[in-house]
């Protein structure tokens, strides 16, 4: 199931609010994180609270869940997906190859999130399409420096 959570980050308690975002897409950066690790997503999502720009993101557990939802949406395609490299149902590698051969897909920026910084996964993945690739660092700080690279 996906949560959707949207971060104001201007104010002043940073919170996230649960349930379905029904205001203006223009105004916010709407992004997918696909990672089978939920404390992966708490890092990430208080990361995201660091942030200068209104965000919205969209979280999946289960790959193939993210990717059907993704490929059905008939909303605003998301600024950002984020995926992980390391999941047991479908691999990132995997992910970035259904999305980049899927022509309403393709053109959305993919970014991997992995722990491994092996250069080998790293050449293979711009190779292939990835946008970026962003190797989880141990601390929400950091994680909120190299997330305003895309914000």
């Amino acid at each position: 199931m996906a949560h959707w959570l949207k971060a104001y980050p201007n104010d002043k308690d940073h919170t996230f609010t649960h349930g379905h975002e029904t205001g203006n897409f223009r105004d916010r950066k709407n992004l997918i994180l696909i990672d089978d690790d939920e404390d992966d997503h708490c890092f990430f999502i208080a990361a995201l609270k660091g942030q200068t720009y209104k965000i919205q993101c969209t979280r999946y557990l289960k790959p193939r869940e993210a990717l059907d939802k993704i490929s059905q949406n008939r909303g605003p395609q998301p600024a950002y997906i984020f995926i992980d490299l390391n999941m047991p149902q479908l691999t990132g590698l995997e992910c970035l190859r259904i999305l980049k051969e899927t022509p309403t897909l393709s053109a959305i920026p993919v970014i991997i999130y992995s722990t491994s910084s092996n250069s080998n996964d790293i050449e293979t993945f711009k190779r292939l399409g990835a946008a970026a690739y962003l190797i989880k660092p141990a601390s929400i700080d950091a994680l909120t420096s190299r997330l305003s690279a895309f914000f």
